[in-house]
């Protein structure tokens, strides 16, 4: 393998070793960032991953799956539909379950995305493998070249691209569901002139095919055409990086209403389509209450069970994301609906470098969060999030441009009253139905009211039991949650060999151990706060991840990862103990 190995990090791509169900040999983080030359890890390997995007010359690869299409002839359907100089142009190769990947660069990719769905068995048939992703690639047995090889993979235009990814998209047999609070959405939804509106907005029709209708975004010069709107499906799919719309993604007339006119406030929306007439009288339709009866299925199927060991014997488990700095990317990522605790001694600084974390995720990945502050002012939680953003002081920094990536991405909750976990609960709830959201911060756990209502008789272990349970449902159901809780007095009395407060464990979370069992993914954090040569060093130990498979594993017991404060207090680099003296003004930010 090694040999195969370094002629294609010959020809500048980004090659990884992987074992024998495709999942890499070591951490394969940092090959994601800059081209790694082989090393020792390819005498093991079973088989070579190469690593799509950038790092690869904007390598994307649209990976057909043959084998969760009912009728088994998806390549066929789709090639059928393409443009014979596209499709023509493209390397194929054959995967092991029958399948087929299509390679291509592009100066224009995007992430991992899935395409289209068969309606029959709920999986992808067609997806893409493009900013942190990778394929396996022959010789990996199983895996062949169809036509052309890795020498020969072509560069296409944007355009050419395009029609790729719509060709692909119009097999999509699953619509995605979103939830409107009101009836005028849908009203929208069958009435609207979303072309109308989208040319307002300065898109351009460049093509009317009846079904769908090819439109290029306000200021492209470039390329003929940067979305399309499909009549048929009732949806407006932008292929551009470059605008307020997600990538690849499918929007109804009135979520586009909503991005355009009222930047993406539902609230704002509905006040607004009713206004202009849509809706039955205005008249609010209420979500559903919840039903407590038993569901007729309530056993999980064998498709449920079986599914996930698929995706980890194929290699097509959803990875978590990175973090940026690959010294934690080891141990921990950003995981989607992942239920996520923090513990640490008091005044160590957790809040602050959770929040610097979530600037992180919302730059890297447009993570969207909620965050609760019970212990700090809103205005020191904003101040903080645009200073993260910028890498300098609110003074010196571009506090316009700040303001707007801020305020797109967090929505802060005031805490002027003592709220419980349920009450911080239906005001997830309730913005999660507005709008989409990536995470919930809550902090810390121990500020928050214990509000026993009519269970009096429950114990307080009993009350935590719950208050886990269902944030951990909340999680799965609506958005992330990241949690923070402090450490037991008794904790502190714990010294290191310095004579300093040691880091808290599991267990000495307030509240016990049940938050650690509760959750998919632990954390402590702990910084030496009277030690004069190591105050500004924030300690990250990964004391549990639940689904390595995805990404992550504790770190060693005492060896956590080390980060250390800016001298301007505006983000965090790893800390590097060879350094004589840090740079005090030191503002690189790591993405």
């Amino acid at each position: 393998m090694k040999k195969y190995a370094l002629k294609y990090h010959n020809l500048g791509l980004s090659i990884i070793p992987i074992g024998d169900k495709k999942i890499p040999i070591g951490s394969w983080r940092p090959s994601i960032e800059a081209i790694q030359t082989p090393d020792e890890r390819f005498d093991r390997a079973k088989g070579v991953g190469l690593v799509c995007g950038k790092v690869s010359g904007g390598l994307e690869v649209i990976d057909i799956d043959v084998k969760h299409d009912p009728k088994g002839d998806i390549f066929s359907r789709y090639v059928k539909v393409l443009d014979e100089s596209v499709a023509d142009k493209l390397v194929v190769q054959k995967t092991v379950n029958g399948g087929y990947h299509l390679m291509y660069k592009c100066s224009e990719i995007a992430g991992n995305k899935k395409l289209a769905k068969s309606k029959e068995t709920g999986e992808a048939v067609i997806e893409t493998r493009g900013e942190g992703g990778y394929v396996a690639i022959a010789p990996t047995p199983g895996y062949s070249f169809e036509r052309f090889h890795l020498n020969q993979i072509p560069e296409i235009t944007p355009d050419e691209r395009n029609h790729l990814i719509s060709a692909a998209m119009s097999f999509n047999e699953v619509e995605d569901k979103v939830y409107y609070p009101d009836n005028c959405f849908e009203d929208y939804n069958d009435r609207g002139n979303v072309l109308g509106l989208l040319q307002n907005h300065g898109w351009s029709i460049q093509r009317d095919d009846g079904d769908k209708v090819f439109l290029k975004r306000p200021g492209e010069s470039d390329s003929m055409w940067s979305a399309d709107y499909t009549r048929s499906k009732n949806w407006f799919t932008v292929f551009s990086t470059s605008t307020e719309f997600e990538s690849l993604k499918a929007y109804k007339p009135a979520s586009v209403y909503a991005i355009l006119e009222c930047g993406s406030d539902f609230k704002e929306t509905a006040k607004k389509l009713k206004g202009e007439g849509y809706g039955s009288n205005g008249q609010y339709i209420a979500k559903p209450e919840r039903k407590t009866e038993i569901p007729q299925n309530f056993v999980a199927t064998q498709k449920e069970l079986s599914g996930y060991v698929e995706k980890v014997l194929s290699g097509d488990l959803e990875m978590g994301k990175t973090t940026t700095f690959s010294e934690l990317d080891t141990y921990f990522l950003f995981k989607d609906n992942d239920f996520v605790v923090f513990n640490g001694h008091d005044n160590v600084g957790k809040s602050v470098f959770i929040w610097y974390m979530a600037v992180v995720s919302a730059k890297k990945h447009g993570w969207r969060w909620i965050i609760y502050a019970a212990e700090n002012r809103v205005g020191f939680v904003y101040t903080k999030l645009l200073e993260f953003y910028s890498g300098q002081s609110v003074r010196e920094c571009d506090l316009k441009e700040a303001k707007s990536f801020v305020d797109k991405h967090f929505t802060i909750l005031n805490n002027l009253e003592i709220y419980s976990y349920s009450h911080l609960l239906k005001m997830g709830e309730k913005l999660c139905s507005e709008s989409h959201y990536d995470c919930f911060f809550i902090d810390p756990y121990n500020s928050l009211d214990v509000d026993l209502g009519e269970h009096t008789r429950f114990s307080t272990h009993d009350y935590h039991y719950k208050a886990t349970s269902e944030f951990r449902l909340f999680s799965k159901k609506y958005c992330g949650i990241w949690l923070s809780c402090h450490a037991v007095t008794f904790a502190l009395r714990q010294k290191d060999p310095d004579g300093n407060p040691a880091a808290p464990m599991k267990a000495d979370t307030e509240g016990g151990g049940l938050f650690s069992n509760r959750s998919d993914n632990f954390l402590t954090l702990h910084r030496k706060t009277q030690d004069k040569d190591k105050y500004r060093i924030m300690e990250v130990h990964v004391r549990k991840i639940k689904e390595c498979e995805t990404g992550g594993r504790p770190t060693p017991m005492d060896t956590p990862v080390l980060f250390e404060m800016w001298g301007n207090n505006a983000g965090y680099s790893i800390h590097d103990p060879n350094l004589i003296k840090v740079d005090e003004n030191e503002k690189d930010a790591p993405f």
